[in-house]
């Protein structure tokens, strides 16, 4: 995908949060479960990156307890947050991360994971 389809893609979900933003805990959720896939990592990324341009990099930067500039250091296509500054990123835009057993599928002989979100402005607890 070349870098204009990027953007307009970007451009397309972050107009699609803004119009609704309930879709994003389902959109998080689908990304972070294709996490295990090859080149699945920056899928959440994206999303989150999306989220924040959706609510205003300022608004979440100041939430998440950080300057705009490290905000978008840390949301940039190639970027690895510390998983303090993921959280502190969750927390800006107004989610809570909740871990829950993985669950083996015997049939498949495969690992699922699965991830939930609590709701909107949600402290991390």
């Amino acid at each position: 995908m070349n870098n204009s389809c990027v953007l307009h893609h970007d451009a397309a979900m972050v107009a699609a949060l803004k119009n609704n933003p309930e879709i994003a805990v389902n959109i998080l959720n689908s990304a972070l479960a294709d996490c295990e896939l090859p080149g699945g990592q920056a899928a959440p990324m994206t999303v989150l990156r999306q989220m924040a341009l959706a609510q205003g990099l300022e608004a979440v930067a100041e939430r998440a307890g950080m300057s705009q500039t490290q905000l978008c250091q840390a949301l940039q296509r190639k970027g690895s947050p510390a998983i303090k500054t993921f959280l502190a990123i969750i927390k800006g835009i107004g989610l809570r991360l909740k871990v829950c057993r993985a669950v083996e599928h015997v049939q498949e002989g495969t690992l699922a994971t699965s991830t939930m979100f609590a709701p909107p402005h949600a402290d991390i607890t």
